[in-house]
């Protein structure tokens, strides 16, 4: 399986925010068909943050939760010192109610009529200028994220 890469060795992404989200469906595709699809750890490894996370764009300068637990599930092999870091982190951004940051964007499409369109016209019109986002408005899509990342840490700490 081959894709178009980004500036920074990882398969371009069109339509989701985190640059982690096909690294870390191809990992999975790896999982069940050996060889299909590029190991991207190296790459993913060069745009860790000192604080353990990962940043939305490796030039912002801060990590976010939804991009580093697609890191770490992105990841084929976690190296043992960087486990127990990247775990704090995942930890450190987690909230007394038990969840992770809410309100970050799914994926993206943009709209720009008064009043916005249906999901079909919207699917219908992908390849026009037209943008809008799913936002994790109730920090479903993170903590679920935060959970399975913590759960993969865990095991192989």
């Amino acid at each position: 399986f081959r894709t178009e890469e980004d500036e920074f060795g990882l398969p371009r992404n069109y339509h989701y925010p985190s640059r982690f989200y096909l690294t870390h469906l191809f990992r999975q595709l790896n999982a069940v068909s050996p060889g299909s699809c590029k190991n991207y750890d190296n790459e993913i490894y060069n745009l860790q943050m000192k604080d353990g996370g990962w940043p939305a764009h490796p030039n912002n300068g801060y990590s976010r939760i939804v991009e580093t637990c697609l890191a770490v599930l992105s990841l084929k092999t976690l190296r043992s010192d960087e486990v127990a870091r990247t775990a704090s982190f995942i930890r450190s951004r987690q909230s007394k109610n038990g969840a992770w940051e809410r309100g970050c964007r799914i994926w993206n499409y943009y709209d720009n009529t008064e009043g916005g369109i249906t999901l079909r016209e919207a699917m219908n019109s992908l390849s026009s200028n037209e943008r809008w986002w799913a936002v994790d408005t109730h920090a479903v899509f993170s903590t679920c994220l935060g959970i399975q990342a913590l759960q993969r840490l865990r095991g192989n700490s």
